[in-house]
């Protein structure tokens, strides 16, 4: 990335204001100068100890001091992740990480401690309730010891950021990212995608020795983090350490089986129409992405500036307020689109959390992808607007699970709008990709959750006991027709971009349970506009403030993952989809 880059990212950052004014912290103070931190923690520690002080001021300094560091760790957070290659930006994060947080973690442990003690916890107001739950539950959780495993944890990571961002393939006669070899995966003609799938491949299994050496050393570290708080193994660990209250192991694994049974015909018929579409005996993986019926790929925009233009003509139509929301981030500038080397891979929205405003960074290529990326972290986007009103940073940060039905609802919703990208043909197609890819992402959610299930309960295994592993599931989760004859390397290596795997575990099914969550949000929006739009908003405005059915209910939708739900959802789906493009008898 280049020095203007960094620059105009600094800028960005140090134009945001505090949401509200500090009453705690002084305006003068330094995050990552430890004294000055602890003193502020002195002084918590002292109110809240006092058994007649007044709680709930109490937890608006605490608060108000946790947004500030947190704040600071995003922003460095966010520095890094646009320039893997500087390593000034790398050490900035690691200082901050491995100094100031593993000591402020075990000074919150203790004020933590204090207030579970405190006399006004039952006077607290019923918007704490949540907050009062998961602090008893973090208190009980927490191990000394596993602060610093945390901030190792932290540095593996961001080898892995390093080593993707890292990856370029020669293709054409210049070097490429791999994103950018992305967009050959969409031509009509088969041998030159055959050709970028190849690059794509050879380059990534280079690397594939140093991906699974991460994460084996991820893996031995998060399960010493397990047995330290008393666990047998990291999963189950993890479903305590998330605050997953509302669902267990048992519902994830019965959540794979309605998948098998409601998703996967549908999945297989899709595959077959693809392959009967583009009259091939053997679908083969450079098939996968490309039109069926020849066409050349979508190319909605030509720029980050023209994405950003349409996308927020597409919520302008369908909502006033969030069309305005997204105006604030076009006019703050806090998005960083487009693709370039030595930035590392994916998308996402953080929040800068004193200023209580997002921020957006993805890799856009100039195909249909960035339109559905953007729309989906927009959906995130507008979760943080519509919780910034709340006084603690806990009932800020809502659970993920409803998280993700904020933003994948945008696609799906928004799919109805991208007139503003396309024209004729191409809009009903765009509109079926999009569709089409939120069915197909079910049965790979139950793949890469099934699959993590499985590394943390057997934290033994061998790198070829995993790659038997992987394959088995694929064979479980995939529609069977895709033929990977000649590169059963490159699919056993495939979870390696997967950056969930490595960021963040046993992260993935919550995208199964809110695309099932977000569908019955579009069709509650193809049945009563204003009604729907209503309760998202409504669902999205109640932040952590409630148990998770509770968020899904006013949201209009049902926390129901079976069977019966997954079908109604499917047949609705596919419904739509053949209304826009009718499918090929495979």
């Amino acid at each position: 990335m280049s020095h203007e880059l960094v620059s105009h990212v600094t800028d960005i950052f140090s134009s945001l204001k505090p949401y509200q004014a500090r009453r705690f912290v002084p305006p003068e103070f330094q995050p990552d100068d430890w004294p000055q931190v602890e003193r502020l923690l002195d002084r918590l520690e002292a109110t809240v100890a006092d058994p007649g002080s007044n709680l709930r001021d109490y937890l608006l300094a605490e608060g108000e001091l946790a947004d500030v560091v947190e704040e600071e760790v995003h922003r460095r957070y966010v520095r890094k992740s646009c320039d893997t290659e500087n390593a000034a930006l790398r050490d900035a994060f690691m200082a901050y990480v491995g100094g100031v947080l593993p000591r402020y973690a075990q000074r919150s442990h203790r004020l933590n401690l204090l207030y579970m003690k405190h006399p006004g916890r039952a006077a607290l107001p019923a918007q704490y309730r949540m907050f009062d739950l998961v602090m008893a539950n973090q208190v009980e959780l927490h191990r000394d010891e596993n602060i610093a495993l945390a901030v190792e944890e932290s540095r593996i990571v961001a080898s892995y950021d390093e080593l993707t961002g890292a990856q370029t393939a020669p293709f054409e006669g210049r070097e490429q990212t791999l994103a950018a070899l992305g967009v050959a995966l969409e031509d009509p003609d088969r041998d030159r995608r055959r050709a970028a799938f190849d690059a794509v491949t050879e380059r990534r299994l280079l690397d594939r020795e140093k991906f699974e050496n991460i994460f084996d050393s991820l893996l031995r570290l998060r399960h010493r983090m397990a047995t330290n708080a008393g666990f047998a193994n990291f999963r189950d660990y993890t479903f305590r350490a998330k605050n997953r209250f509302d669902y267990a192991p048992a519902d994830c694994f019965r959540f794979h089986d309605a998948v098998e049974e409601a998703v996967m015909p549908l999945f297989r018929r899709l595959d077959l129409s693809r392959r009967a579409r583009l009259g091939v005996e053997r679908l083969r993986p450079w098939d996968v992405n490309v039109d069926p019926r020849g066409r050349a790929s979508l190319r909605p925009c030509a720029d980050a500036g023209d994405l950003v233009a349409g996308c927020g003509r597409v919520f302008h139509r369908i909502d006033p307020v969030l069309g305005g929301y997204f105006d604030e981030l076009a006019e703050a500038g806090t998005l960083d689109l487009s693709n370039r080397p030595g930035k590392a891979p994916g998308g996402f929205q953080t929040k800068l959390s004193e200023a209580r405003f997002p921020f957006i960074f993805m890799n856009a290529v100039g195909t249909e992808d960035d339109v559905r990326t953007l729309l989906h972290e927009a959906g995130h986007a507008f979760h943080t607007f519509e919780t910034r009103h709340y006084d603690i940073p806990f009932n800020r940060h809502y659970p993920i699970e409803f998280g993700e039905v904020a933003s994948t609802s945008m696609e799906y919703i928004g799919a109805d709008f991208v007139d503003t990208f396309y024209a004729g043909e191409d809009l009903a197609r765009a509109r079926r990709v999009m569709f089409e890819r939120g069915i197909t992402i079910l049965p790979r959610v139950a793949l890469v959750d099934a699959f993590q299930h499985w590394l943390y309960t057997t934290p033994d295994h061998t790198p070829q006991e995993r790659r038997r592993q992987w394959l088995a599931l694929n064979e479980r989760f995939t529609s069977g027709v895709v033929d990977w004859s000649g590169y059963e390397e490159a699919l056993a290596a495939s979870w390696h971009r997967i950056m969930h795997f490595f960021h963040v575990p046993l992260y993935f099914i919550e995208y199964g349970f809110a695309g099932v969550g977000a569908f019955q949000v579009w069709r509650n929006w193809r049945r009563d506009p204003a009604r729907a739009i209503a309760a998202y908003r409504a669902g999205l405005a109640l932040g952590h403030t409630r148990p998770l059915p509770d968020l899904y209910a006013a949201a209009g939708v049902a926390f129901d993952f079976s069977p019966r739900v997954l079908r109604e959802v499917c047949d609705f789906v596919e419904e739509e989809m053949n209304r826009l493009e009718p499918a090929e008898p495979g």
